[in-house]
């Protein structure tokens, strides 16, 4: 509503009354630019943010009756994470399900605010097509890391079905720091053992490097459980997964309402690599590339013994957040 205009009052007396006069008319149009200004910026917050109402729920994704045409439909489920916790297989594992979609590559909408100001458009756009009997699923697992991504998928979708899938922290900081060393390595830059990063000068655990921060599950849970309900998120838990590929596929089966499709035969264990692959009659078993599944290297007894004294509570904490508990 436009501010209703008065005039100026007119004033006649002294040189003092007027000088007076013209330095309080100065102020407020300084205030008047201030509050226009302030006006132009929240009006371009409102168009630029999305809106709070969600774009689409999941039941009116599931009941897309539009079968025969192959469409960038938006995602019945994301897998928001962890780093290192096996996503990537995950995927490749539901990959095998007809009526599962996956997204070959990692969009990052939700966490990149590059990506998140093109709108849901480019988001539906860089998702795969799919039938109208099919169900999507996108894996980006910086979004658990990201104190963006609930709210903007939330916005998007609150009824959506969310999976996480979580690790021994020390190991998944282990894997996190050998891909961030793997990284330097490859750009011919100094590399430094995992006892050297994680541990202080005073011999206190580095809580300032990344992958111990974000190996600290609570504190990113809890950003996830103001937005969803715990029902909405499937916790999966890692080492199931490498040991028991087909039980794990089976409960996401259940878990996103669909029939049991995936086989236990589709499963081979490689002893070359030590984990499960995807069978194929034709060309072979169909490995994740070597990026996944390296080798840890023994690390130092003392510093192992140091991180599971700093992760214990906090452990504690993840564990009461998701009324599960695992063997860590």
């Amino acid at each position: 509503m436009a501010a209703k205009y008065h005039p100026l009052p007119q004033y006649s007396g002294d040189t003092q009354d007027k000088s007076c006069c013209c330095g309080l008319s100065h102020r407020k149009v300084i205030l008047a630019t201030i509050i226009a200004v302030l006006v132009v910026i929240i009006g371009l917050y409102t168009v630029c943010r999305p809106s709070d109402k969600p774009v689409v729920n999941y039941k009116d994704i599931l009941s897309d009756n539009d079968y025969n045409t192959p469409k960038h439909r938006l995602p019945h489920c994301i897998i928001i994470g962890m780093r290192k916790g096996g996503t990537r297989a995950l995927l490749q594992f539901l990959n095998l399900h007809p009526n599962i979609q996956v997204s070959s590559k990692e969009v990052h909408y939700f966490d990149r605010n590059d990506h998140f100001f093109q709108g849901i458009s480019w988001y539906r756009k860089n998702l795969p097509l799919s039938y109208g009997d099919q169900i999507t699923i996108e894996k980006t697992p910086g979004y658990f890391h990201s104190d963006k991504s609930p709210e903007r998928i939330f916005r998007m979708n609150s009824t959506i079905k969310l999976i996480l899938l979580v690790r021994d922290p020390i190991e998944r900081a282990m894997s996190d720091h050998l891909q961030l060393m793997d990284k330097r390595s490859r750009m011919n830059l100094e590399t430094t053992s995992f006892e050297e990063k994680v541990l202080k000068d005073n011999g206190d655990v580095n809580d300032n490097y990344k992958p111990i921060q974000r190996s600290v599950y609570y504190q990113f849970m809890r950003h996830w459980l103001r937005f969803f309900q715990l029902e909405q998120i499937m916790i999966v838990d890692g080492k199931n997964l490498t040991k028991n590929p087909f039980e794990v596929a089976q409960k996401v089966e259940a878990f996103l309402g669909l029939e049991h499709k995936i086989s236990k035969d589709s499963f081979v264990f490689d002893r070359t690599k030590g984990f499960f692959c995807i069978k194929n009659e034709t060309t072979g078993h169909k490995c994740l590339n070597r990026t996944k599944g390296r080798k840890h290297p023994e690390v130092d007894e003392e510093v192992l013994a140091k991180l599971k004294k700093y992760f214990e509570p906090y452990n504690k904490i993840f564990f009461e957040q998701i009324g599960q508990k695992f063997d860590w």
